[in-house]
């Protein structure tokens, strides 16, 4: 199959290829992030932090970006939480039998939830490393640092399950050492997926947004959906993809979020070395 039949075939393909393009991007290293259309770039505000994701900082000392090289990723990872779990399904088998409806169970994406979220394309700035958490050396370090508590948790061994996995006091602790290291940020990889993604220190790192981001509508969602069981609770638009104009910058300077602590509602101007990162 040609890929602009497995385009035409795959309905996630061809909405991420319709994102890219209107996103303006030729490059692989663009980075993508799914937030608030007031600002998606942005550090979520600390009033609204849950300091509850895999690498966010246990002490609540700095906030956490994660963005992805996938817009499908992005997508993937906001809606996850919406899908019906295997305990809840379980409970409607026994209470309606196995052929039951679990739609019920379902989440629901509110039309105020995709009027509100825009997905853009950026490139990332960084003040230290990336560090690479599939790094075979990086987890063994890592073990040695923080053997008791792993040990503690019933685990032999640092492997790729334990740091994808839910346990949160070894992954944000993980987070916390190489912040104290001076790590600008983790790479590391979706749980969802197995795509690329980078979770980006507050005060070490940021997005400069490139081009042109997308809004989108239910019939793209439904595509995630489809997958996730979920129940879309928008109604139908002949648009489902419109294009959003994030802040413009250069690309030799850009928005520096380094010492924010509000939301960022327009493009600041900085000079000096450029550290956008390859990542």
């Amino acid at each position: 199959m040609t890929a602009q039949r497995a385009t035409r075939a795959d309905p996630l393909v061809a909405l991420e290829s319709e994102l890219k393009r209107r996103a303006g991007v030729s490059t692989a290293a663009a980075l993508y992030r799914l937030g608030h259309r007031a600002d998606p770039l942005g550090f979520v505000p600390r009033d609204v932090c849950t300091w509850r994701h895999r690498w966010d900082d246990p002490r609540q000392e700095y906030r956490t970006l994660y963005c992805a090289r996938s817009p499908a990723t992005c997508l993937r990872e906001a809606l996850a939480d919406l899908r019906p779990s295997a305990k809840t399904i379980a409970e409607l088998q026994a209470l309606y039998g196995g052929d039951a409806d679990p739609r019920g169970a379902f989440g629901v994406v509110s039309r105020e939830w995709v009027r509100s979220h825009a997905l853009v394309a950026a490139e990332p700035w960084v003040d230290g490393p990336l560090v690479d958490i599939d790094d075979l050396e990086v987890r063994a370090t890592l073990l040695r640092r923080h053997a008791a508590l792993v040990a503690g948790h019933g685990m032999d061994h640092l492997d790729t399950t334990e740091v994808c996995g839910r346990v949160r006091a070894i992954t944000q602790a993980i987070s916390r050492t190489l912040w104290e290291d001076g790590a600008a940020g983790i790479r590391y990889r979706s749980n969802l997926d197995n795509r690329p993604c980078v979770a980006l220190f507050e005060g070490r790192a940021g997005l400069y947004p490139i081009g042109y981001g997308t809004t989108f509508g239910p019939r793209s969602l439904q595509v995630i959906a489809r997958k996730y069981n979920l129940q879309i609770n928008v109604q139908s638009a002949p648009d489902e993809l419109a294009a959003y104009e994030a802040p413009p910058t250069d690309k030799r300077a850009g928005p520096d979020r380094r010492q924010s602590t509000a939301p960022y509602h327009g493009p600041e101007r900085r000079s000096g070395v450029d550290r956008r990162a390859s990542v």
